[in-house]
């Protein structure tokens, strides 16, 4: 045995502590992340659940957004056509009936 490697109240059993107590702090760390994931993506399917359940946006609440927004549908001075935003608005659309009916639910 080499003197002073790994005995009692030398530097490197100290080292050998500090490394373990270490790699024990980053498995939590590890653990509380994929717990974390766990969760978001539970939440995520509930949402899509609840979100299903509400149904779907329809081209005339795609028509009636475009519309009451159409001082903001202008590019160069030009009124934005709603075939070329359609998708952009139904998205917009869906995200908020997604949010509110998350908080609907959640609020029950």
């Amino acid at each position: 045995m080499i003197a002073g490697v790994g005995e009692p109240g030398t530097d490197r059993e100290g080292a050998c502590d500090l490394r373990e107590e270490a790699g024990s702090r980053r498995f939590r760390r590890l653990q509380v992340g994929a717990a974390d994931l766990e969760r978001n993506i539970l939440m995520s399917l509930a949402a899509d659940h609840v979100f299903a359940m509400e149904g779907t946006v329809t081209d005339k609440e795609i028509e009636a957004s475009y519309n009451e927004h159409a001082g903001e549908m202008v590019r160069n001075g030009k009124k934005i056509p709603l075939s070329a935003v359609k998708e952009q608005i139904r998205e917009s659309l869906q995200n908020d009936k997604r949010n509110k009916a998350l908080d609907a639910h959640i609020s029950n």
